[in-house]
């Protein structure tokens, strides 16, 4: 059964661990996952630079140097930034990808790179969209207060400690806080679902092969920057800098 790119993503999104999982892993590719990843990473410049730069300029913040200048990138420049993005986001997740195959296969998982991929795209479309809800939810309070300290920054000004701010805004900052915990949490157990039916593992070996998958790079990262620092010092030593 062949299925589109927006039905993966929407029962990934409705209803993620009876029908999204599966239908993915049967009927998904890296392809559609990409058109996932893309149109959310569209959506959310609409609302991150779109709508902010059509309110500002039809407001005075456009008569400000800032306003001028957030108006005039997203003009001319989110197109290329969300393509360069999605490069990014691209070899990151196929070197993930790779790593998570890898290291899978070392415990007869049988799975590829591409497969791994496939799994990559769909959770980064999911987590940007969860996300984006996420900040949209915090947001409206996120400016109120931000508009209300702004207005009567001499309040503020004598505060030594961030618990001398007022209740309601150290509430809101917890709530946000643990919104934005609870979303990434879930995105995190949704993708390890995901994964684990892509390679047919348990949940605790996916989260296994998954760490081991991410130390590699933090080890070989680690062990280049150690013999720079190593090489630098000898050669100063050497040179009677010491």
């Amino acid at each position: 059964m062949e299925t589109k790119w927006y039905s993966d993503f929407k029962e990934l999104c409705i209803s993620p661990f009876k029908t999204g999982i599966p239908q993915i892993v049967a009927y998904g590719s890296c392809m559609k996952g990409f058109y996932a990843s893309a149109a959310v990473s569209v959506v959310g410049s609409l609302f991150t630079t779109f709508i902010p730069a059509l309110i500002i300029s039809m407001t005075q913040l456009y008569d400000t140097i800032y306003g001028r200048i957030f108006v005039m990138s997203a003009n001319g420049g989110v197109a290329m930034q969300l393509a360069f993005n999605l490069f990014l986001t691209f070899l990151g997740l196929s070197l993930n990808a790779y790593l998570v195959s890898w290291v899978a296969n070392k415990f007869d998982a049988q799975t590829t790179p591409q497969e791994v991929l496939k799994v990559n795209w769909y959770s980064y479309a999911y987590g940007q969209l969860l996300a984006l809800i996420g900040g949209l939810l915090i947001a409206p309070g996120s400016i109120y207060f931000f508009i209300n300290i702004s207005t009567n920054i001499n309040n503020f000004g004598s505060l030594q400690d961030p618990f001398d701010l007022p209740l309601p805004i150290i509430l809101y900052a917890l709530l946000s806080f643990f919104i934005l915990m609870g979303i990434s949490m879930w995105t995190w157990w949704v993708s390890l679902n995901l994964l684990s039916q892509q390679i047919n593992k348990p949940k605790l070996s996916t989260f296994g092969i998954s760490v081991l998958a991410g130390l590699i790079p933090f080890v070989i990262i680690s062990a280049i920057m150690a013999f720079i620092v190593l090489t630098v010092m000898n050669m100063r030593y050497s040179s009677g800098l010491f």
